[in-house]
């Protein structure tokens, strides 16, 4: 294992070499993407089934796409707060040079709705409260691309499936996290179902 605390750049190409006590070389070249935003459309163009969140900038990929919903609701007799994270993961799409991660408020109440209900302490009649929704992902080069879309890693540690170093085995990618956080205007998320604070 290699660590290092080295700060890479957006859209910078970096080689690493790595070798041997025997005197064999093993290489990779790596590029960094470069510096993306997250963007929300205009508010008339909002739905509850569709916000359609750009990603500007040229991002390669992204992967680990998730929605953060930060609720309050009531167990028993207690307001507590509750988060839920939500895949988006594979619902992203390419339009030109950006992506657009299409948010639905309306089905994501159905499902976190549906899942508490499961909860016998979860008391449906006082709804659940919306604060705040937190997107989060991860632009990644463009050969961040496992079998499947899924790091499995019975799959991944079968040699040759998915490498790109040169005279050996393994995988090196650069990616960074990106996060939005914000709050939808009050009329759409009461109209999928969630209460106002």
């Amino acid at each position: 294992m290699f660590w290092s605390p080295f700060e890479a750049e957006y859209g910078h190409t970096y080689h690493i070499e790595v070798t041997g006590q025997d005197g064999e070389k093993s290489e990779v070249t790596v590029s960094v993407p470069p510096m993306t935003e997250m963007v929300l459309p205009d508010e008339a163009s909002f739905t509850p089934e569709l916000i359609p969140v750009r990603v500007q900038g040229g991002a390669p990929r992204l992967i680990h796409v998730k929605l953060e919903y930060l609720l309050e609701i009531q167990i028993a007799n207690t307001l507590v707060f509750y988060n839920r994270l939500i895949s988006y993961d594979g619902q992203q799409h390419r339009e030109s040079s950006e992506w657009v991660i299409p948010v639905n408020l309306s089905r994501d109440y159905q499902t976190i709705f549906e899942s508490l209900l499961k909860d016998p302490l979860f008391v449906a009649s006082s709804g659940m409260t919306l604060h705040r929704l937190t997107l989060s992902l991860v632009v990644a080069t463009e050969d961040w691309d496992p079998p499947g879309g899924a790091f499995d890693p019975e799959v991944l540690g079968e040699p040759g499936i998915m490498t790109n170093i040169e005279k050996g085995f393994g995988f090196v990618g650069a990616g960074y996290r990106d996060t939005l956080e914000w709050v939808p205007p009050e009329d759409l998320y009461t109209a999928a179902g969630f209460l106002v604070p």
